[in-house]
């Protein structure tokens, strides 16, 4: 009886904002049989949502389902990652009932719950956040005048927080010589002194920054073309303006058991080749949603080499770097070969990856 529009039958400014989040709306507005219900954690100024604690978690779940609710229990994965938040207790309760955990990591990544966090609910991948910045950017994308002059540089690689596996990259890329062939950027003063030397460094950072609203960081902030979008979401627009790349070369957020973040979809958004450095099986993620995907271009041989300990992920960092040193030496040239396909796929990555969203929301019933 429900169901979620596809996506050519979608009007974004008609969708309300839940928690800041047009995808989460979406729910609201066309699955009217499901209760999304907001954690709040211990990030106070991070989320707009009601305030459960596991005690009180169970009595508003109990409450929807007396209403005939089938009930999301929504939280962004890196805010209850953390031991000391423990709410499995709370929902192992309702092993049996239509109770859903939503995570925005996959079923692999996902066993993190089943087997750290003892979570026996029904689990749903649902990357809302990256499906909230995807449709914000196809709304705006076509209302706004595209930077097609392609930079000097082979590729991008830029560095907000300081954070050790993005210097590892950053000093890998030094060691190899590689990093002469790109634009690597840093924000950090007090980086080591061979940050100073070779790359570039930016006080204010390459991007847009604006102050916390009422919504979580990522959720809906600036208002553009009637939609309130994240900083995310506008930050796609000052790189494809301003650091216009054939390749992209970049960390995730964290290379441990986390979901991927926006980190791994802007460069397939913007129509890029991109070497992603995070947890293994970080590309095969972004194949999903791909009909042109990174194998086209790259080896991802280094997509598979196991294990989240340094020796592991210094081992997939010196993998993608010496396995794909060509790509990076020729990114130019051998972007040629692939420009007519990954601007396509970045259309269908859009609808791929809204498409994947609906159909999980849609095959759930009471």
């Amino acid at each position: 009886m429900y169901k979620i529009p596809a996506l050519n039958n979608l009007v974004l400014p008609d969708v309300p904002l839940v928690y800041g989040y047009y995808s989460l709306g979406l729910i609201e507005k066309y699955r009217p049989d499901v209760q999304i219900l907001g954690l709040r954690l211990t990030r106070n100024d991070q989320w707009s949502g009601g305030d459960h604690c596991p005690f009180l978690l169970k009595d508003k779940i109990q409450e929807y389902l007396d209403a005939d609710k089938i009930v999301f229990v929504v939280a962004s994965d890196e805010y209850v990652m953390d031991a000391n938040y423990d709410f499995s207790p709370a929902l192992n309760e309702f092993a049996d009932q239509p109770v859903y955990f939503v995570t925005e990591m996959d079923s692999a990544q996902s066993l993190y719950w089943t087997f750290q966090k003892n979570l026996k609910c029904k689990i749903l991948e649902l990357p809302f956040i990256l499906v909230n910045d995807v449709l914000c950017y196809h709304h705006l994308r076509k209302k706004r005048q595209q930077n097609n002059q392609l930079s000097e540089y082979n590729f991008s690689c830029m560095i907000n927080r300081p954070e050790k596996h993005k210097y590892d990259l950053c000093k890998m890329l030094l060691d190899l010589g590689l990093h002469k062939y790109g634009y690597i950027s840093f924000t950090d003063a007090d980086a080591p002194d061979w940050m100073h030397k070779h790359f570039v460094y930016n006080q204010l950072n390459d991007y847009n920054t604006v102050p916390l609203t009422e919504h979580r960081f990522e959720a809906g902030q600036i208002l553009s073309n009637d939609i309130l979008v994240s900083k995310n979401c506008m930050n796609y627009f000052t790189i494809e303006s301003k650091y216009n790349t054939p390749l992209v070369v970049h960390p995730e957020t964290v290379v441990g058991i986390f979901p991927n973040t926006e980190k791994s979809i802007w460069p397939a958004l913007l129509g890029k080749m991109y070497l992603i450095y995070g947890h293994q099986g970080i590309i095969k993620w972004i194949q999903r949603f791909c009909d042109y995907g990174p194998e086209r271009f790259s080896d991802l041989t280094y997509d598979s080499v196991e294990g989240y300990d340094d020796v592991d992920n210094m081992k997939r960092l010196e993998t993608m770097l010496t396995r794909n040193s060509d790509l990076i030496r020729n990114a130019h040239a051998i972007y040629l070969d692939h420009k007519i396909a990954l601007e396509q796929n970045k259309k269908t990555f859009v609808e791929n990856l809204y498409s994947f969203f609906a159909s999980q929301i849609n095959r759930i019933s009471a």
